[in-house]
């Protein structure tokens, strides 16, 4: 989060967050970009698969500041642990565990690595202590709950700051390779046009499919999903006396309900069989926020049921790429 003036990073998202006005933000796929009202700073980002980029323009100002609040809650989760450290002259390494959860009875850890297009000369962090947050100037570590980083910039007149955040779920040398691999350079247009390029290239197959409403089609490299989300529909969700969201049962109609999407011919043409993409959403896992279909099928105009093996490779065959792992 970039902020001006004063550090508040340990005082919690409602003191950093700023208001921006959806008249001058621009939202579109690979890009995201808002002007935060009270500071004028113009906040950027993009992305690749594991690496997100970031591009900030600040004002002219001695007290420009980046705040990583690595241990803030996320949604329903909170963190269990985190650290962030000096990994290097321009580089920032950590770690963020995500605490157990109903659905996910293990802790979940996050690593990742942030690279800056400058060195990093003022960093330091907050901790929790026994008598509230602490903050720790110059220092080369912070950890535990609740706590996180901050990287100040001096500017005489407006300057901008680049910095890019790769991540994995298995180390935090795999997050350096995520870096390393998908976004080595420091072209932020180049990349907002290839996260565009990528996500043409991913959804192209599906031209002239409908997607009711309140559906989504979700495509990836392992499989193809239809998704709706039950919230939109029953939208009076109560909290129980165990502090649980807890929702009537529509009954056995709604919860077998078919979400089809006819696919017609795309603008460019597409080879391969028309027919329908049709998916059942089994009476599972109603308390979540979304219910995902199991088993999505391709009916071709023959009638033919295709298994979600057959159809994960006639996607991938249609899309003709790939994810690396």
């Amino acid at each position: 989060m970039p902020v001006v003036g004063r550090m508040n990073g340990h005082e919690g998202y409602e003191a950093y967050k700023a208001p921006f006005s959806h008249e001058r933000e621009i939202v579109r796929a690979g890009y995201h970009k808002a002007v935060l009202d009270h500071s004028g700073i113009i906040a950027e980002l993009t992305s690749t698969a594991r690496v997100g980029f970031h591009r900030y323009a600040f004002p002219a100002t001695q007290d420009a500041y980046v705040l990583l609040d690595i241990g803030a809650p996320i949604a329903m989760t909170t963190i269990a642990d985190a650290s962030i450290r000096r990994a290097g002259p321009q580089q920032l390494a950590g770690y963020s565990t995500m605490a157990p959860t109903v659905r996910r009875e293990k802790p979940c850890t996050v690593y990742f690595v942030v690279d800056f297009d400058r060195d990093v000369a003022d960093f330091g962090g907050w901790e929790k202590t026994p008598a509230g947050k602490a903050v720790r100037p110059n220092v080369d570590r912070v950890a535990g709950p609740d706590s996180g980083g901050f990287v100040r910039c001096r500017f005489s007149e407006p300057g901008q700051v680049l910095m890019k955040v790769a991540i994995s779920y298995v180390s935090e040398e795999n997050s350096r390779r995520n870096l390393e691999a998908e976004l080595p350079g420091w072209d932020f247009d180049g990349t907002v046009r290839a996260s565009a390029d990528n996500w043409n290239a991913w959804l192209s197959p599906f031209d002239g499919v409908h997607i009711p409403p309140g559906h989504h089609l979700i495509a990836t490299d392992r499989h193809v999903q239809v998704t709706r989300y039950w919230d939109f529909d029953y939208p009076q969700a109560s909290l129980s006396a165990s502090g649980r969201s807890s929702r009537q049962r529509p009954g056995p109609d709604a919860a077998r309900e078919h979400v089809r999407a006819e696919r017609r011919p795309s603008p460019g043409g597409m080879s391969g069989p028309r027919g329908r993409l049709q998916a059942t959403l089994p009476w599972t896992t109603w308390n979540s926020p979304s219910n995902f279909v199991r088993r999505p099928t391709w009916m071709p105009s023959s009638g033919r049921a295709m298994p979600p093996r057959e159809l994960t490779r006639f996607m991938q065959s249609v899309s003709q790429r790939s994810t690396p792992a």
